[in-house]
């Protein structure tokens, strides 16, 4: 990801803190009764802030990542309570819409008999998906 200058992040200081904003969204938090009851974006940020604190990283920084998780649904619709402010905020949120949509196609795809199509998925605009027979993939 390119990073604009004003955001630069200093590999030195921030690595642990980047990690541990990304392993957020690795983990399985939102599975746990932590993660049910407070949800996994207040979870990041508070764990941003724990770590930000602990390694001593810039607070502005800190901050910039707590957005990045704040907005990473990108619209209040979507779970999110506020939309991306800045660049790499916007890629976050769109790597996530695009993870989503990927899932949604996916699991439609798999109730689908090859060279047929799938039920109407209702968060892809109510498309119907078409699964390729494996024999024209090859």
């Amino acid at each position: 990801m390119t990073v604009s200058t004003s955001t630069k992040l200093d590999s030195k200081t921030d690595t642990p803190l980047t990690g541990a904003v990304f392993a957020l969204f690795a983990s399985d938090d939102v599975y746990s009764v932590d993660g049910k009851l407070i949800g996994h974006i207040v979870r990041g940020v508070v764990n941003i802030q724990l770590a930000a604190e602990k390694t001593k990283a810039s607070l502005g920084k800190a901050l910039l990542l707590q957005h990045m998780v704040l907005s990473h649904h990108g619209i209040p619709e979507y779970g999110s309570p506020l939309a991306p402010k800045f660049p790499e905020a916007e890629v976050l949120n769109t790597i996530d819409t695009l993870d989503a949509r990927l899932y949604e196609m996916d699991e439609a795809l798999s109730r689908a008999i090859p060279g047929g199509f799938s039920e109407k998925v209702w968060g892809l605009d109510n498309r119907q998906l078409y699964r390729i027979p494996e024999d024209e993939v090859e």
